[in-house]
């Protein structure tokens, strides 16, 4: 008798559970998301086939309709592949180069778009991520045109620049005392997608043309 009354206990409990189990769910409305492998194969469709060399000028003569760009989720399964916070993430598309690992493009939106190189593995782990950006463009006095530019080539080299052109330049307050000038300042950094995902970036090198009148 004590038997049955245990068993009939273990069913009233599991029956409850299981009841519980659903009423929240269908208030919720919450839905099983996919994880592991699975989820990381759906994020990667937010995302174009990018066919090697890639290139984007930005600021001057935008190369890239960045408006049209699917946008990562803060409140989705996106934030367990990239640290979104409170930043504006657009989607642009996978090196075509899938041999060993993804290499994804993203744009990060402020007052200019900044491209970003992420790499992951096959299973979905961040492998590195940089800024594909040296000093990027602004105003300045004098400034007469100013793009920067990203390029990554069939050999997964790297090579990002901020051009920027002068045709006055004053080192203090006085606007009557200008120095008119025909200037060009080139700033540029080197480097590489290495076989084992991670990006090598190396130091800012900067070159500087001017012809005075």
């Amino acid at each position: 008798m004590k038997l049955v009354s245990i068993f009939a206990l273990f069913n009233f409990l599991l029956l409850t559970s299981c009841s519980d189990h659903y009423v929240q769910k269908k208030e919720t409305g919450l839905k099983a998301q996919p994880t592991g492998v699975t989820a990381f194969h759906n994020f990667l469709k937010k995302f174009k086939i990018v066919q090697l060399p890639f290139y984007y000028k930005g600021w001057t003569d935008e190369t890239i309709d960045i408006s049209k760009l699917a946008t990562l989720d803060q409140h989705s399964g996106d934030t367990a592949f990239y640290d979104i916070s409170d930043e504006n993430i657009k989607c642009y598309g996978i090196l075509s180069d899938t041999t060993n690992f993804y290499s994804l493009i993203y744009f990060r939106i402020g007052d200019a778009p900044v491209p970003v190189l992420a790499t992951y593995s096959k299973k979905g782990k961040m492998l590195d991520n940089q800024d594909l950006l040296c000093y990027g463009c602004g105003s300045d006095f004098g400034l007469e045109y100013c793009s920067y530019t990203a390029q990554i080539k069939k050999t997964l080299d790297i090579y990002i620049a901020d051009t920027s052109v002068y045709s006055g330049q004053n080192d203090s307050l006085d606007l009557d005392n200008v120095k008119k000038s025909d200037s060009t300042f080139i700033n540029y950094k080197t480097g590489k997608i290495e076989l084992n995902g991670k990006i090598s970036i190396g130091q800012l090198q900067s070159v500087k043309k001017e012809n005075s009148e």
